[in-house]
């Protein structure tokens, strides 16, 4: 229902003068009609009023009336003539609101409806139902109504609607909720009514708490818990869910990966055999109050629930335009109910739905961003010249030699080819070719730079659009929200794009005028092409490097070969092989790689009144997904032809696979089929104005199924879908190196199926609005854990009190303290793993794969008859207040974290050991300790008709410590701790994400890397370490201390926003060398890190005192002084900053000009995010969110983009 703002009146009146003649022209041929449809005068009134009319459609279905009856000065006395000959009335809603409805046929059928000025009496009634709203059309939930002069009342619920029994006509109900006027309505002859209640200056409104099962008053909830509304969504116009959740809720961190690789949509999920996400593209991180698990394979992300149901779906896979709200829960008491994984946090997604206005709400947005191609002078390497003389120096070195270049089988297989150059430079040692050569090849080669024929054939500017498009409306009886939006996205790297398609159908139906059906279908379809070659493929020091001198094409265009394998072996090879050279921009149009996703869920919910207060419900979710991902290596690629080559001997005229045609294709197809069925009974009275007690318990039955499965296939023709029959078997075909060897990629099926069992209770009594007691508990039964029950199925549990001291009467006298309340919870969440089980997991292997042609079967896993849940013990201390009129509100929770029965490996004895090839068993052994803070503080600086200024500051603090004793440091390896201590998994008395280091003590007089140990003694490169105490604590990966802040600025229409983020207190590794190259066996190619810092490395006596980058030497202490030297204190760098994430400007049009055109709202709006650092601790230029741990030059950090989006409503 529109709602008019009559601020604009006397402008509109004075705009409307030159054109009333007009207006009065088309007015009187309209009335010259004899017969109009109700529907259409009921329009015509309200455009002529400026009215607003909320009616069921069915209402006016075959109804007319004279044109004649719509003359008139007065609202109420023209809807008398057009609706009372019709038999319907109209009941006030507020000032210049109706709604319209069927005339009762009581006692006194002359009874006419209640407008504010005309309210006469009428029979006795035995029910009144309603729905109380905002003036915006939102539902007030949690609402107090009494009956005037009396103490009979209660609360209306979480979706706004309330039922009273036994009223007078003559009663006055009376409505009271946070944030907004008190109204009073009597009660008449109506059975229905929308009261619509006036926001309040200053007051905060009702935050309501979804935990998926229930929906609570913030005022009476115990636990910890934030709710992101839609409204500080919408400030953030990205078409990513995660994005816009940056920076909006204290003790959520969101870490977002970007650079060339980001991508905005991925289907990011649990892998079949794992709890880690290993499907799909994983590009951000969510945590809430850190991890409380340190095992691998145990998920630490927040249990993820939509609409009331557990989703495995990946929640950048929604539409965020259909997001209502989110709520984070984070302690015991406001996550226990979940048990499973809600011991790392659980985030409540609630969808939209449908508002009883009675007038049909479209709205439509467009959204579109751009922005510039990365910079990849970001990644510090070096350039042609430095990259030369490092190969020349590995070839003076003898590291690069004959071998690599020698044209004879047992070279081919045994060395790299290391390329032109440094080919060139072994020749010219060996006396092979002459300097003037050598130099007629390479001096115009150290002038060439690449970077600029990357950002042309490979790099793009990014650019995305996204197009929503929602409808919805509501009566009493039924309301719904219908959405679409489609999504498409162009990354930085050319031949990548994005699209998702989703839709979004919510239902409510009021059954019998007492139970409410409700019911919710989404559905995500998503295809991802990656067919480009990003940074990470070209730079990846540990793959294929693209040295700095090598272009992609020539000055036609043309694209560049180059030899991978040494062309003095493979050109006398004869015709029989395919082309040998790889060629950059011909890959990149042979690419066909795909990935598809295909999700879709249902929620359908049944709710009955079965007592006063009481309800019953019972609800069935189920989500599916199908995924495809595809990977099509054309006849032409370098890989296909590389195959054909390795299966053809020498000699021979063809391979011995027998393929003469086709590529190869790799497909992987995934399949999830969750289902959820919920028995639950609601209660929630009020009793003497003073007794509010709160209560479900239920029931719940659920079960996921995962399977994958995987196949390879040779030969295959896209055109016409057949592919080469060959054998999976091992040594099933002649090589070119005269041995036999298989081929990878048999089919293979994996297949899981979980099942829960669950019981659940919550409780909560408040006394006289001042005094909270909660408690819940919830009891799992889950198949794959333990073979005793006592194991399988544990109770998990929290209690709460809470305490709203402003209430107390002796409070009363201080005025500006308008909110206090503590709150102190204690409970038990737990925690999962889909790799451990309870029993010996054995897997049968095909017989055609096996070599002796027998069966075969391969132990997978272990029995581990204890296995029982991960178990965390929350404690949580909150406060809450609002001072100075609610200018300033904040709250405060302190919390602390005890992890017990958490799984890790453990070493196992030497007998089982032999038995089954491993050294180590997860069990339910580790423990670990945690605490922090989390504060939000929201001060309202300015607000007036037309300004307003406010800001919020998030900020958290959180830290771990391991508390187990087996993790002693007698057990690390005298190698890990001389010479890898970033190897160092957990240690006793440090957090998880600890980070050891050397105390580095310069270099030798060879070049050497030289530590310190324990007494202050410098150790060569030559010696071990006699312990971890050798090493230094160089601090935490993650950051400690984070948070953001987030104003608004507003004029009349226009709005400025800011989002600044922040983190203080974790270190990172400075990127450097990761590796110098070294012989390496095998078909490989090339591998040469670019980092910059080689250009520094140590070459003569002396260089030790300008320079800490080691020599390049031909031993095996080179490799051990480069460890030393990457991972030691002096590449240890803080990761404190401050950063600019978000600036928006966004105009709504005034209502003057939407009256016009005949629109509710228009809003224009653009922003810039990813402005960049404000402030770094570290002076080097890094950005400690785009670096990787050691040594790695591939992490791009994003650039600025610019977005501009246009939201229209109906």
């Amino acid at each position: 229902m529109k709602i008019t703002d009559n601020r604009w009146q006397p402008i509109r009146s004075i705009l409307m003068v030159p054109v009333c003649s007009l207006l009065f022209t088309v007015g009187q041929q309209a009335l010259a009609q004899e017969k109009l449809p109700l529907a259409q005068a009921i329009k015509r009134i309200e455009q002529q009023f400026n009215a607003n009319l909320s009616y069921e459609h069915n209402l006016l279905n075959g109804k007319f009336v004279d044109l004649a009856s719509l003359k008139g000065n007065r609202l109420e006395e023209v809807l008398k003539k057009v609706l009372y000959p019709n038999q319907l009335v109209f009941l006030y809603v507020d000032d210049r609101s109706y709604s319209i409805v069927r005339r009762q046929e009581t006692s006194n059928r002359n009874q006419q409806s209640i407008s504010e000025n005309d309210r006469t009496a009428s029979t006795g009634m035995e029910r009144v139902s309603g729905t109380v709203r905002s003036a915006s059309g939102k539902t007030i939930p949690f609402a107090s109504i009494w009956i005037k002069d009396t103490r009979k009342g209660g609360k209306v619920d979480e979706n706004g609607r309330f039922m009273l029994y036994d009223l007078a006509p003559t009663n006055e109900l009376v409505f009271t909720a946070v944030g907004y006027k008190s109204k009073t309505v009597m009660v008449g002859n109506r059975e229905q009514m929308v009261v619509v209640m006036e926001a309040e200056e200053n007051m905060l409104e009702e935050v309501v708490i979804s935990t998926g099962y229930q929906k609570i008053s913030k005022e009476r909830a115990t636990g910890s818990a934030t709710v992101i509304s839609a409204k500080e969504l919408e400030k953030n116009p990205s078409p990513n869910l995660i994005n816009r959740m940056e920076g909006l809720a204290p003790g959520l961190q969101v870490s977002l990966g970007s650079g060339d690789r980001t991508f905005t949509y991925n289907n990011n999920q649990m892998g079949i055999y794992s709890s880690t996400r290993t499907i799909g593209q994983n590009d951000y991180n969510l945590t809430v109050r850190g991890v409380g698990s340190i095992d691998t394979d145990t998920e630490k992300s927040p249990l993820i629930v939509i609409d009331g149901a557990i989703s495995n779906i990946d929640l950048a896979m929604l539409n965020p335009n259909d997001v209502d709200n989110i709520t984070i829960l984070k302690d015991a008491a406001a996550a226990s109910i979940y048990g499973v994984r809600a011991a790392n946090g659980v985030i409540v997604v609630t969808t939209k739905k449908g508002s009883n206005t009675g007038v049909p709400r479209i709205n439509f947005s467009f959204n579109t961003a751009f922005s510039g191609k990365p910079d990849l002078g970001y990644l510090r390497t070096m350039n042609s010249a430095q990259m030369i003389d490092y190969q020349e120096e590995l070839v003076a070195k003898n590291i690069l030699n004959s071998n690599n270049i020698a044209a004879n089988l047992y070279m081919y297989a045994s060395s790299y080819y290391p390329g032109e150059v440094a080919a060139a430079a072994i020749r010219l040692k060996n006396g092979l070719i002459s300097q003037a050569d050598y130099d007629a090849l390479v001096n115009p080669l150290k002038q060439i730079d690449n970077r600029a024929q990357i950002q042309q054939y490979l790099l793009r500017p990014m650019n995305n659009q996204q197009y929503n498009l929602s409808i919805s409306n509501g009566t009493e009886n039924n309301n719904y929200f219908y959405s679409a939006s489609y999504a498409n996205e162009n990354p930085f790297t050319k031949g990548e794009n994005g699209k998702r398609f989703t839709f979004s159908l919510n239902n409510n139906w009021k059954i019998f005028k007492i139970a409410t059906l409700s019911t919710s279908v989404r559905g995500t379809f998503f295809r991802n092409s990656k067919n480009g070659i990003d940074i990470a493929q070209l730079y990846d020091a540990n793959s294929s490097t693209l040295l700095p001198y090598q272009l992609l094409a020539d000055q036609n265009g043309n694209g560049i070969y180059y030899n991978r394998i040494n062309p003095g072996f493979t050109q006398p090879l004869g015709p029989a092989y395919k082309d040998w050279r790889y060629n950059y921009l011909q890959e990149l149009q042979l690419l066909d790689n795909l990935q598809k996703d295909n999700n879709y869920s249902a929620v359908i919910n049944l709710e009955v009144p079965l007592y006063k207060g009481l309800k019953g419900s019972v609800s069935y979710a189920n989500e599916r997904s199908f995924g495809e991902n595809r990977a099509f290596n054309d006849e032409k690629s370098y890989k296909n032809r590389l195959l054909l080559n390795e299966f053809t001997p020498i000699g021979e005229t063809t391979n011995t696979i027998g393929i003469n045609k086709g590529g190869i294709y790799n497909i992987i197809n995934s399949s999830i089929n969750n289902y959820t069925v919920r028995g639950q009974l609601n209660y929630d009275a009020t009793f003497d104005q003073k007794h509010e007690i709160t209560a479900i318990a239920g029931s719940e039955i659920r079960q996921t199924q995962a399977g994958q499965g995987m196949k390879t296939m040779y030969g295959y023709n896209p055109q016409t879908g057949f592919n080469t029959d060959v054998s999976y078997a091992q040594n099933s075909y002649n090589t070119l190196m005269g041995y036999l060897s298989g081929l990878s990629g048999g089919p293979t099926q994996a297949d899981r199926t979980r099942r829960f069992l669950s019981y659940f209770s919550n409780a909560a009594y408040t006394l006289n609005g001042k005094y909270t007691v909660s408690g819940s508990v919830r009891y799992d039964d889950y198949n794959n854990f333990g073979l005793d029950r006592s194991f399988r199925a544990t109770p998990l549990w929290s209690s709460g009190l809470k305490w709203n001291l402003a209430k107390e009467h002796f409070m009363q006298k201080f005025t500006w303290l308008n909110q206090l309340g503590f709150r102190a919870t204690y409970g038990v969440n737990g925690n999962i793993t889909q790799d451990v089980r309870p029993f010996t997991y054995i897997s049968f292997d095909n017989a055609a794969y096996n070599p002796t042609g027998q069966p075969s079967a391969s132990i997978i896993a272990v029995a581990n008859p204890q296995l029982r849940w991960e178990k965390t013990y929350v404690t949580n201390l909150g406060l809450d207040f609002g001072l100075l009129d609610n200018r300033l509100t904040g709250t405060i929770d302190y919390y602390r974290k005890n992890g017990k029965d958490l799984l890790y490996s453990f070493p196992i004895a030497a007998p089982y050991v032999g038995t089954i090839g491993a050294g180590s068993l997860k069990r339910n052994t580790a423990s670990m300790s945690g605490k922090g803070i989390d504060l939000g503080l929201t001060g309202i600086f300015v607000r007036n008709t037309d300004w307003n200024l406010d800001a919020t500051l998030n900020f958290s603090y959180n830290t771990n410590t391991i508390t187990d004793n087996r993790f002693d440091p007698k057990d690390i390896s005298a190698f890990t701790y001389s010479y890898n201590p970033i190897g160092i998994s957990y240690l006793e008395g440090y957090p998880s994400d600890k980070i050891f280091v050397f105390r580095h003590a310069g270099l030798d007089e060879k070049g050497l890397t030289q530590i310190y140990n324990k007494n202050n003694e410098i150790i060569p490169v030559t010696q071990t370490l006699s312990g971890v105490e050798d090493l230094a604590y160089a601090g935490r990966r993650v950051a400690p201390y984070y948070g953001s802040f987030r104003t608004n600025l507003r004029y009349k229409q226009w709005s400025v926003y800011a989002l600044i983020s922040y983190q203080f207190g974790n270190v990172f590794m400075k990127p450097s060398v990761e590796s110098y190259m070294a012989p390496s066996r095998g078909l490989t190619i090339p591998k040469f890190d670019l980092s910059a810092d080689i250009a520094d490395r140590w070459r003569e006596a002396g260089d030790e005192a300008f320079t800490n980058v080691p020599a390049l030497t031909a031993d095996i202490y080179s490799s051990y002084s480069l460890q030393r030297y990457q991972n030691s204190d002096i590449n240890v760098l803080k990761g404190d900053y401050i950063r600019l994430r978000e600036i928006s400007l966004s105009y709504g049009l005034p209502k003057n000009l939407l009256n016009r055109l005949k629109v509710e709202n228009i809003q224009l709006a653009g922003s810039v995010r990813n402005l960049g650092l404000i402030w770094t601790a570290n002076k080097e230029g890094y950005d400690p969110d785009f670096t990787t741990l050691v040594g790695n030059t591939t992490n791009l950090r994003p650039v600025p983009s610019y977005n501009f989006s246009i939201n229209v409503s109906f």
